[in-house]
């Protein structure tokens, strides 16, 4: 009777072993991260609906995006603005750091709101590059 032949191992160097795990590691963390920057973007929209805004975002040609948002509330007002502006700082943030779809363009329509000219003015030197709408 002939023995069977005995199992061989796969094998590998404990330089193979570190370089698999770095490398999930590394994908993982990346991973992690986008998921951290798209919570963190739907939190701060959540807020701004909150706040009486009506959120929308829009493709534009060349991979671009444009976030429009409409106030639907006459309770938006002064004592609001620096939440308001807190919010709008988070997606400019998730935005420079290149995890989040890019807001090119953001358009803030304010008609209904009941923001003074001087929260008006505050807003738009806290952020110049927004067209407000009256």
């Amino acid at each position: 009777m002939i023995a069977a032949p005995k199992r061989r191992w796969f094998r590998f160097s404990l330089r193979t072993l570190f370089l698999v795990v770095t490398t999930l590691a590394i994908l993982l963390a990346v991973v992690a991260w986008k998921f951290r920057q798209d919570a963190s973007r739907e939190m701060a929209l959540g807020a701004l609906r909150n706040l009486g805004m009506q959120t929308s975002i829009s493709s534009l040609p060349g991979n671009r995006t444009t976030l429009s948002l409409t106030c639907q509330s006459a309770d938006l007002d002064d004592r609001q603005i620096e939440p308001f502006l807190a919010q709008i700082a988070t997606l400019k943030r998730a935005h420079d750091l290149g995890m989040s779809p890019g807001m090119d363009l953001i358009q803030l329509d304010m008609a209904k709101s009941s923001i003074s000219s001087d929260g008006e003015h505050a807003l738009r030197q806290a952020l110049p590059e927004v067209e407000i709408k009256r």
